[in-house]
């Protein structure tokens, strides 16, 4: 299944499509996700899933995605993902970022890929890059993809930007 016809087979309600993934952003995280062999995946946020059925899709391993406020979207990101039957490769946390990512990185859990698209406030997004993210990409071993959670503009830029942006932390990117 590729990206557009995950996005198809999801429910988002048309009031807000607008804070969804777009289909191109979606397609983009899937084919860098499907071209680099990437299993290992990490979502901060999840709303109606519609990224998370864009990165799922791409691959067959375990994506690793939280979001406290699934109940403020009566479950539907959860029940997206169940109705595209990647539930049992889902391991979904209803909890804060900054409570799971630092449980996540003290277990010694490595992705190949993170999505952060959560809490947009500087504060909140300044404490998850300089504690969890930089703690992965020094654990890097091949690819670790990881656009902010300006990830709508950083997805408009190559693939070069998003490299960049993961190079401040000391990650190794193949572009």
């Amino acid at each position: 299944m590729n990206a557009s016809e995950a996005l198809q087979r999801i429910q988002v309600p048309a009031a807000d499509r607008y804070i969804s993934v777009r289909p191109a952003e979606g397609e983009f995280m899937h084919r860098w996700v499907k071209e680099h062999g990437l299993s290992r995946t990490l979502e901060v946020g999840l709303a109606f899933g519609a990224s998370t059925a864009c990165i799922m899709s791409a691959h067959e391993g375990v994506h690793t995605c939280m979001d406290p406020f699934q109940e403020e979207y009566n479950g539907q990101g959860v029940a997206n993902v169940e109705s595209l039957g990647f539930r049992p490769r889902l391991e979904f946390h209803p909890s804060p970022s900054r409570d799971v990512l630092p449980r996540l990185v003290a277990a010694g859990r490595t992705f190949d890929f993170a999505f952060i698209d959560g809490d947009h406030r500087y504060d909140a997004i300044s404490s998850i890059s300089a504690t969890s993210i930089c703690s992965w990409s020094n654990k890097a071993t091949s690819c670790s993809t990881m656009p902010g959670c300006a990830a709508r503009n950083w997805l408009r830029r190559s693939s070069s930007g998003i490299a960049a942006t993961i190079g401040e932390c000391g990650a190794r990117c193949e572009t």
